[in-house]
């Protein structure tokens, strides 16, 4: 079944496991409604301490 706004259940089950010398400066989710793959990219800015 093809994705539609707003119809098609989404959940979250993504996410960044970090070392504690690693300091998380944004995290975000892509929307582009699923285009090109059944995942939206995560984008993750950090730091190294």
């Amino acid at each position: 079944m093809p994705y539609v706004k707003g119809n098609t259940k989404v959940t979250t089950i993504d996410f960044f496991l970090t070392s504690p010398n690693v300091q998380v400066k944004d995290v975000k989710t892509l929307d582009y409604n699923f285009k090109h793959s059944d995942h939206h990219p995560v984008y993750l800015s950090f730091k190294l301490n």
